[in-house]
Order: C-alpha cells, then sequence, then structure tokens
C-alpha cells in the first residue's frame, strides 16, 4: 500500500488568454458521459489495468462522496472527448467544490492520445464556457484596479472551505 498522499495541483486563471484556446482536432467529437458510462469514467485516470484495478474503490467512494448527490448534475457537466468508435479517451468538466468555487475536476487524455492537442482543446472548451471567470471582472472592473490583480497564497476563506469537509473535493 502506497502511503504517500496525492499532490493537487491548484492554478487560477487570472486572466483568459484567448490566444492560447485551440479547436478539438477534426477527427475527435466531444460529448457529455453517460450514466451506462461510468465505470469508463472511474477508470479514465488511471493508464494500467493493474491501477484501475487498485483504485476502483476509491473511485467508487470518491464519486459518491463527491457527486452522488448531484449525479444528474455530473452527467451534465462531465464531458469526455471520443474518438470516431465513440469511444472516450479523455475527459474534464468543471464542478463547484463545496458548492462554492468553480473548479476543473478530472482533466485526463488517455496516454496513447497525449501529445494530440486534446487537452487543450478540452480545456478551452470548458474555459469559454465558464461564465464566473476572470475576463468578466476585467470587463466589469476600471481597467487600473484589473491591472493590479496578482498571484497570491490561497485566502484563508479558501483553505477553510476546503478544510470544513471531510471530503476532498479536489
Amino acid at each position: 500500500m502506497n502511503k504517500s498522499k496525492d499532490k493537487n495541483i491548484f492554478m487560477m486563471c487570472e486572466k483568459l488568454n484567448y490566444n492560447a484556446l485551440s479547436e478539438m482536432p477534426s477527427e475527435f467529437i466531444v460529448r457529455n458521459c453517460r450514466k451506462d458510462e461510468i465505470d469508463i469514467w472511474k477508470a479514465m485516470p488511471f493508464d494500467e489495468e493493474e491501477s484501475i484495478i487498485k483504485n476502483k474503490e476509491f473511485m467508487d467512494n470518491y464519486f459518491n462522496q463527491v457527486y452522488k448527490e448531484k449525479k444528474e448534475l455530473f452527467y451534465q457537466r462531465c464531458l469526455f472527448v471520443c474518438n470516431e468508435e465513440n469511444m472516450p479517451l479523455a475527459t474534464c468538466f468543471i464542478w463547484k467544490a463545496y458548492n462554492k468555487i468553480n473548479t476543473i475536476h478530472w482533466l485526463k487524455v488517455k496516454k496513447d492520445y497525449e501529445g494530440l492537442g486534446i487537452g487543450r482543446a478540452l480545456l478551452s472548451i470548458i474555459m469559454k464556457d465558464l461564465k464566473e471567470c476572470l475576463p468578466i471582472l476585467n470587463r466589469y472592473m476600471p481597467k487600473n484596479e484589473f491591472e493590479k490583480l496578482e498571484i497570491r497564497t490561497a485566502p484563508k476563506y479558501f483553505v477553510d472551505i476546503a478544510d470544513s469537509s471531510g471530503i476532498n473535493e479536489f
């Protein structure tokens, strides 16, 4: 049993760089995860069959703790990128963690499809659709004030929200 703690990456988007966005390569389609594909989604983070089996209980518990009460919303938000045979090969979605913070959940491209621009295109899709991001602040804040925004350590309320639950939603 691996006793090391998982490492989560936290990034905040100060300003969406529209030049960094990309289109999905034409041979792939984007669609929502279907209810009959939940086991495919739960296996997506792992590249080897052994890891899928080893982490099944963790993924079952995670889904039940974080998404089960809002599973209809999960299926509305969870995106799959599929190949021409409609087989999922990447996933990602926006989720309001702790019902308060918009987060990107479970960005994963299967190893055999890495390097084809799928991850960037998938992030482009969800970031363009995210209505609560800093481009809105840029639009409504005085320019000189918006330009003063800077990267900081996570605020106490953010840490408090994350610590307020026994469930890790990140």
